[in-house]
């Protein structure tokens, strides 16, 4: 077995937190959406609010898979990102 080169090492237990840190902000997303929709009333400020959670979620979502892009790079091409500071 070959062992991982340290910084490598280190850069996947940092992206891999970073990766699980944003899928955590998208499960969060996802769910005050849903908590959201749940409400029977159809005010404005509902609605509004509805709006703000959609647009979190969306960037959310684009976040996280940016976030898995440059984890699958790192696993598979051993690519460190330019932002990791190990």
């Amino acid at each position: 077995m070959i062992a991982a080169h340290p910084d490598i090492q280190q850069a996947e237990e940092h992206w891999w937190s970073r990766l699980n840190d944003v899928r955590l902000r998208l499960d969060f997303a996802r769910n005050y959406v849903e908590e959201i929709e749940r409400i029977p009333s159809r005010d404005e400020p509902l609605q509004a609010e509805l709006r703000e959670a959609q647009a979190a979620k969306s960037a959310a979502r684009l976040e996280y898979f940016r976030m898995l892009e440059l984890y699958r790079d790192l696993i598979v091409r051993g690519t460190i990102p330019g932002d990791f500071k190990g």
